[in-house]
């Protein structure tokens, strides 16, 4: 029974390397995935507006001696704010996952806390109150025992 033991923790040992193996690739395609969406969302929105610029929507053929200076501010103050808000609402929506997933985390840890923590009846109740669990008559009994204690 002893040998089949250590069997089993041996290969669960290596089952752990191998999936720490794993996650550390995933992580870094990640990263590399991470950096073509930031190049992605610098060339796309310009790309975007200059696209729209050749349509023969506007009338181009304005007469003045340098048409290409007017035009080239016109695309600038196009693609350049267009460029900016693309990238405040990809960081605000990166922040907002980054904060959701600490959220998650941290309800997580308190969870398993809540689920380990043996104490006295302090600990208890301030385990309970963490969690969110309502125990009115117990923290009313508790407080009145202090209470009176300390009268």
């Amino acid at each position: 029974m002893h040998l089949i033991a250590e069997h089993d923790v041996l290969a669960n040992q290596e089952l752990a390397k191998d999936t720490r193996c794993l996650a550390v690739l995933a992580l870094q395609d990640s990263a590399g995935i991470e950096a073509l969406t930031i190049v992605a969302t610098f060339f796309i929105p310009p790309t975007f507006v200059s696209s729209l610029f050749s349509m023969p929507l506007f009338d181009w053929g304005s007469g003045d001696a340098e048409p290409w200076m007017k035009r080239l501010f016109l695309y600038l103050t196009v693609a350049g704010p267009l460029t900016l808000s693309t990238f405040a609402i990809w960081g605000l929506l990166k922040l907002v996952r980054r904060l959701k997933h600490k959220k998650e985390i941290k309800k997580s840890r308190l969870m398993t806390r809540c689920s380990t923590s043996h104490g006295s009846e302090v600990n208890s109740l301030v385990s309970n109150r963490m969690c969110g669990t309502s125990i009115s008559g117990d923290s009313e009994a508790l407080f009145g025992r202090f209470s009176t204690r300390l009268d």
